[in-house]
């Protein structure tokens, strides 16, 4: 190694050295005169910026209410949709297995693990699971939010886990503020509806004592959203199978015209892969491992032709009507000690819908002589079950005697040999294995007899399966703060 410095350590030092001269030598200005005068005082800008993110102990997201008014929505959960540490929980756009309510979900550990505070006071559940609807949130008199990940189950508890989110309400506000929103949506497309309206009104009121040592504030909110069907966007009229793409960017090929079911419009091809196997025409899953769909002539054939297109009944977007009312006040008692209390109403109404339901291939012991077979259907399931019972017992036969031929059987090939003669001496003439039932007991399976069979149908005819939910929501907080003299 060289004793001596190279050129680019060389100017890697000069550089230092000025930094470092920058830094602790008084910055100068020279007059006119030539004449030097001395800086006597310098200010770093920024020392003196309070902000949550950067003072506390444990990571903190502070949203304040320019960013909270920038999204312009009435529905608070939807700011944290764009922050990274949180997945959408129930919500506006939770459709099939929502509970009428807007939830958070910190870090995807689920909404109950993420504990929601209004001004650092717990929030009463709607549910005995412990979690909290930000349905309640006032947001007109949010001032702002601040959001703890790290550590806040050791401060809170379990409930904590995956982090606290803490509403700041507006301290001291007074005068009136109104404010009034509205929004609509249109597909652009040639297909049914635009819809999907949301209407906004809030109203914010405050006003001090004739000493200053009080305040009231009271606030109220009414919100009406309209619903957005996903037969009302192009998007959203099929499914799009997650194996093949089919039906993304067009739509996927129908049946042919003898499964329509009596309406093709719900249906696609079953080999598109798109839409529920529980479809119309309904299928039957016999037990001899075939299974069959009913054609318009009531004829049982195989392969299945139809799936059931669910995917036009269900919302986008859920309808709510909701009206929120909060009243915060606070009184000096004296000059250590502060009186508050907080009153917190909610009254909301959402909906949900989702395809009509069907049998989803429960098992059904069903007569040959049922009503609604045809004479062909009831030709195909006596000569599939028939054949399928004599392929039992043929196999049975076949595997004892070929255990029987071995020269020098195993002890496993004896408790095979055992175990097929067990069950062909249960069940010799097969019909337990294919699901017949032999009524008469005639021991011939025929039009006298029944069998079991799996059934898949859509019961299109009862309509979709919708709810409502209704939740009044009350809470009440009074207390004290201060220090003791």
């Amino acid at each position: 190694m060289s004793r001596y410095p190279t050129v680019g350590r060389l100017l890697r030092s000069a550089v230092l050295a000025g930094a470092i001269s920058a830094i602790c030598t008084p910055a100068l200005a020279q007059d006119a005169t030539g004449d030097e005068d001395v800086l006597e005082e310098i200010i770093t800008t920024g020392t003196r910026i309070r902000n949550e993110n950067v003072i506390a102990a444990s990571p903190i997201t502070s949203i304040d209410i320019e960013e909270i008014e920038q999204k312009q929505t009435p529905n608070i959960e939807r700011v944290f949709r764009d922050l990274p540490i949180t997945i959408p929980g129930d919500g506006e756009n939770v459709n099939n297995g929502t509970a009428g309510q807007a939830t958070l979900d910190l870090r995807g550990l689920g909404p109950e693990r993420s504990l929601i505070l209004i001004d650092g006071k717990r929030l009463a559940p709607y549910d005995i699971n412990g979690i909290v609807t930000t349905d309640v949130i006032p947001i007109n008199m949010l001032q702002r939010v601040d959001v703890v990940t790290g550590g806040a189950s050791a401060v809170y508890g379990s409930d904590a886990m995956s982090g606290a989110v803490n509403f700041i309400l507006k301290d001291g506000f007074e005068g009136v503020e109104l404010d009034f929103g509205f929004s609509d949506t249109d597909s652009g497309a040639a297909v049914a509806g635009g819809g999907g309206h949301t209407e906004y009104i809030g109203a914010l009121f405050g006003v001090n004592t004739n000493d200053d040592r009080g305040n009231i504030t009271i606030g109220m909110t009414k919100t009406s959203r309209g619903s957005i069907l996903l037969a009302e966007r192009e998007f959203g009229i099929f499914g799009v199978s997650s194996a093949t793409g089919s039906g993304l960017g067009s739509a996927p090929a129908e049946p042919d015209a003898a499964c329509s079911g009596g309406d093709g419009s719900f249906t696609t091809a079953f080999t598109t892969g798109v839409g529920s196997t529980t479809s119309i025409p309904g299928t039957l899953d016999l037990r001899s491992g075939n299974s069959y769909q009913f054609r318009d002539d009531m004829s049982l054939q195989t392969p299945r032709c139809a799936r059931f297109n669910f995917n036009p009944f269900n919302y986008y977007q859920t309808p709510q009507d909701r009206f929120q009312a909060t009243t915060v006040a606070t009184y000096g008692v004296t000059e250590n000690i502060e009186a508050y209390a907080r009153a917190t109403l909610s009254n909301n109404e959402s909906a949900f819908q989702i395809a009509p339901s069907g049998t989803f291939g429960s098992a059904f012991t069903i007569p040959v002589m049922n009503p609604f077979f045809s004479t062909a259907a009831r030709t195909t399931i006596i000569n599939d079950l028939n054949a399928g019972a004599v392929a039992f017992v043929t196999a049975q036969n076949d595997e004892i005697a070929r255990i029987q031929a071995l020269p020098n059987p195993t002890q496993d090939d004896l408790d095979a040999l055992a175990a097929t003669q067990a069950a062909l001496a249960a069940d010799p003439l097969g019909f337990n294995s294919v699901g017949i039932q032999d009524f008469n007991g005639d021991g011939i399976f025929d039009t006298n007899d029944a069998f079991t069979s799996t059934a898949r149908r859509r019961t299109i005819e009862l309509g979709p399966r919708t709810g409502i939910f209704k939740t009044d929501y009350a809470q009440y907080v009074l207390g004290l703060r201060g220090a003791l003299p």
